[in-house]
C-alpha cells in the first residue's frame, strides 16, 4: 500500500473518520499525540521512521544515501515551504557539516519536530522557521 494510504489507515484505526469520510483537525492532533508525540519509541518507529525513510528514499534521486542541497529543495518545494527558507534549514539539519543531510539526520530532526519542546531544536526548521505570532 502506498505511503498515503498506509497512513490513512493508521488515521482510520486510531481515530476514525466521520460520516462523509473525513477527519476534523481535533482527530488528526489525536492521531498525531498518539503515533509521534507521546507514544512508545516502537510506534514511533514503525509509523513515523518508516514514513521518513521512504521519503527521504523518493527525494535522493540519485540513490547515494544522502541528501544534496537540491534534492532538499525538491523536497522543500514539494512540502509547499517556501524556497528561500530551504538553504537556512538545510544548515541546520545537516549536523555534522558535511554539505549533505544523511537518512539518520533527517529521522533525527523530524523526531525533534515531533517530540522536543525546545524552540531551538533545528527540527523545527523541518517546514522553514517557526512563524513570528507563535
Amino acid at each position: 500500500m502506498p505511503v498515503v494510504g498506509t497512513v490513512w489507515a493508521n488515521i482510520c484505526a486510531v481515530c476514525g473518520v466521520t460520516a462523509d469520510g473525513r477527519i476534523e483537525l481535533d482527530q488528526w492532533l489525536e492521531f498525531e499525540d498518539v503515533m509521534a508525540v507521546n507514544c512508545q519509541e516502537a510506534v514511533y518507529d514503525t509509523y513515523v521512521n518508516t514514513i521518513v525513510r521512504g521519503v527521504f528514499d523518493v527525494f535522493d534521486v540519485n540513490g547515494d544515501d544522502k541528501l544534496s542541497r537540491r534534492e532538499w529543495a525538491q523536497l522543500y518545494a514539494a512540502w509547499r515551504v517556501e524556497p528561500r527558507f530551504a538553504p537556512q534549514a538545510f544548515a541546520k539539519i545537516d549536523r555534522d557539516g558535511n554539505g549533505f543531510i544523511s537518512k539518520d539526520e533527517l529521522v533525527a530532526v523530524v523526531k525533534e519536530f515531533h517530540q522536543s519542546d525546545d524552540p531551538a531544536a533545528p527540527g523545527n526548521w523541518l517546514f522553514g522557521p517557526i512563524p513570528e505570532r507563535f
